[in-house]
């Protein structure tokens, strides 16, 4: 592929599989998509998919999340590790599929697009795009990103500082019960359910698509590609 199709298309897949929710002023609490391993959601009873056995409700004032048990806010519950494995699904997108494997601020992401599968990789600032074979370092470069954005790989970019919210009720996943939690974010509802058991983020629905996390604390360093790339920093590309 010429350089010139190659970086048009990292650009594109960059900016969209970044991009999480950028409000389009309505709100919509049932978000479709996820992992394709997972078989089912855990929401507020109004999401596809949900796992028939999710408990539900609103919560209340006293901390209730509607099941009669006392629950944390998110900021008691939530925990965030350096290492993570993010699998992202975006509908009506360029974009299709996003995994991001993450540790220490750096990471590898992989994007399923229109065009293909191809690999950005961000180590020690510098930018890797691979694509059909062929590899392009950016030394210092960054993989543009939208201002209205869910960033996978930012705790703040996903909770939203919402750490004084209480639980809209409890569900499951993968048989692992999760704490549910929803706020408002640029016109619409953004769901995050928390497990109960280690406080980590299990999944992220918005209007968009769907986040699902796993692997938290088990990935391993990111290193850059292991072949040959092209340096084009001073190149004007």
């Amino acid at each position: 592929m010429e350089r010139r199709t190659f970086l048009l298309s990292v650009a594109a897949g960059g900016i969209v599989g970044l991009a999480g929710c950028s409000g389009d002023g309505e709100e919509d609490d049932s978000a479709d998509g996820g992992s394709t391993d997972d078989d089912g959601s855990a929401d507020d009873g109004s999401a596809d998919g949900g796992s028939t056995d999710d408990d539900t409700g609103g919560a209340s004032d006293d901390g209730d999340d509607g099941t009669g048990q006392e629950s944390p806010t998110l900021g008691e519950v939530f925990q965030w590790e350096e290492s993570f494995i993010a699998e992202m699904t975006l509908e009506g997108q360029t974009v299709g599929e996003v995994t991001i494997r993450s540790n220490g601020g750096n990471y590898r992401q992989t994007l399923e697009t229109e065009e293909g599968t191809f690999e950005i990789y961000s180590v020690d600032g510098d930018t890797y795009l691979v694509q059909q074979g062929s590899c392009i370092l950016n030394p210092g470069g960054q993989v543009p990103e939208p201002d209205d954005s869910i960033d996978p790989r930012d705790e703040e970019a996903v909770t939203s500082g919402q750490d004084d919210i209480s639980p809209a009720g409890r569900g499951t996943i993968d048989g692992e019960e999760m704490y549910v939690y929803e706020y408002t974010s640029e016109g619409q509802t953004v769901t995050l359910s928390v497990s109960v058991q280690t406080g980590h983020l299990r999944r992220v629905e918005f209007d968009q698509g769907t986040i699902d996390y796993h692997s938290w604390g088990e990935v391993d360093p990111i290193e850059p590609p292991d072949m040959q790339c092209q340096d084009i920093s001073g190149s004007g590309s």
